[in-house]
């Protein structure tokens, strides 16, 4: 097993770990600023993939935009926790994120929310989002800074990376700089747009943080070249 698999299987066994939402009910504090914007720019045709979308706490926003909405994540716990109302709206697929079910060239949109600081793989999801991603095509991320209130807090780091982190010795976790996000999507075929600094407050999830926090994300919305 390697450190992608056992990495799905610790978040699996943490959605598997109670009957609640991990991430609560609301969408995560930046994106509201996003959805008018971007629904100026897509029409009823838009084909649209919330990547790693876990319990489908953004989908409440995401659905609000034209088009036809795709959802996908590798755990099967997380996916089974998406509320039925939403399910009707959206088409849900499981399927590791490096490994999509779909042709090249499908999606207009792609966001890639709250996911990419926890992929040991990113190089390899990244070129994948690429490849079923339109020519022209767009992705709104975010990837948290050191400034983040999780750096630090119970991680070590891995044997067998030294850049990287392990929260409660179970769950990966690595911070990019903005000069090494913009090497990578460039690498990967992407130019980003526009970034900019987002800090907001979420409340404690259940089997993962107690307390109320704060993120500090730089947030990223790039197009394929």
């Amino acid at each position: 097993m390697n450190q992608a698999e056992r990495n799905l299987q610790e978040w699996n066994r943490l959605y598997q770990s109670t009957s609640e939402r991990i991430w609560g009910e609301e969408p995560i504090g930046f994106l509201p600023e996003f959805i008018p914007k971007l629904a100026m720019s897509l029409t009823s045709n838009s084909i649209l993939l919330d990547a790693g979308t876990g319990e489908g706490r953004n989908l409440k926003l995401i659905a609000e935009l034209p088009g036809k909405l795709h959802a996908v994540d590798g755990s099967e716990s997380a996916l089974s926790k998406i509320p039925d109302s939403f399910r009707k709206k959206i088409m849900v697929q499981q399927a590791m994120l490096d490994i999509l079910p779909y042709e090249n060239d499908t999606f207009d949109l792609i966001f890639g929310i709250d996911i990419f600081e926890t992929l040991p793989n990113i190089h390899e999801v990244l070129r994948e989002f690429v490849r079923v991603m339109k020519p022209g095509g767009r992705m709104i991320c975010n990837i948290p800074s050191e400034e983040d209130t999780i750096y630090g807090i119970d991680m070590a780091h891995p044997d067998d990376d030294a850049d990287a982190f392990l929260y409660q010795n179970k769950y990966y976790y690595r911070f990019y700089p903005p000069n090494e996000v913009q090497t990578m999507f460039k690498s990967a075929g992407m130019r980003i747009v526009e970034e900019k600094r987002y800090e907001w407050t979420e409340k404690a999830h259940p089997n993962f943080r107690s307390n109320d926090h704060t993120h500090v994300s730089q947030v990223y919305s790039s197009q394929k070249i």
